[in-house]
């Protein structure tokens, strides 16, 4: 599917890469236990089963309001979708960075779902956005407006630093630089296997 646009306002535009220290994660839309047809199975397994998550147009329509009453008010900083890989994938693309280098990330959720459909399960209506401290408060208050479920869910740290989602089950912690190192290594490294 490919989709053009119009961006009145390019001052508007909104990436998905995390951009200050300090900065408070939130994530819009709600976690389930959900991990049919999921990258992580595919991957780890080498299957493509179960019965993928399922889709409320509905909510999918409330968040993306939600997201552009926030953005039309410059709330955010940064907003990524969920999508495959599931949320840990999505802090990690987030935490990515640029030439600076990637960004420690520290996030805490709380909910007692399996570890595995937690962080790598592909739950649909669901973004995690950043936002400046002073500002959790008033993006709260949008997403309860739009009906959307809204939490904060840790802090973006110091460049370089570690990455770390901790749940009540499970956590995952890296150095950020070994993440990226593998990250952006990861296709070079295909390549040349494929050319052996």
């Amino acid at each position: 599917i490919g989709m053009i646009g119009i961006l009145e306002n390019v001052s508007k535009t909104l990436g998905q890469s995390f951009e200050r220290e300090g900065d408070c994660i939130v994530l819009l839309g709600e976690n389930r236990e959900e991990i049919g047809g999921s990258e992580f199975l595919y991957h780890s397994e080498g299957i493509v089963a179960g019965v993928p998550p399922r889709v409320n147009l509905e909510a999918e329509r409330q968040l993306q309001r939600a997201l552009l009453a926030m953005q039309s008010t410059s709330l955010l900083h940064s907003a990524h979708d969920c999508a495959e890989g599931g949320l840990v994938c999505t802090l990690a693309e987030s935490a990515m960075g640029g030439a600076e280098g990637p960004w420690g990330v520290e996030v805490e959720l709380n909910e007692s779902l399996a570890p595995v459909a937690l962080f790598f399960g592909e739950t649909q209506a669901r973004v995690v956005v950043s936002c400046a401290p002073g500002e959790v408060d008033s993006t709260l208050k949008v997403a309860e407006n739009h009906q959307v479920p809204a939490s904060v869910i840790g802090t973006i740290r110091a460049r370089s630093g570690t990455f770390s989602v901790v749940s009540p089950l499970g956590f995952i912690r890296v150095q950020s630089e070994e993440m990226a190192r593998r990250y952006r290594s990861a296709i070079p490294e295909l390549m040349e296997a494929n050319q052996r």
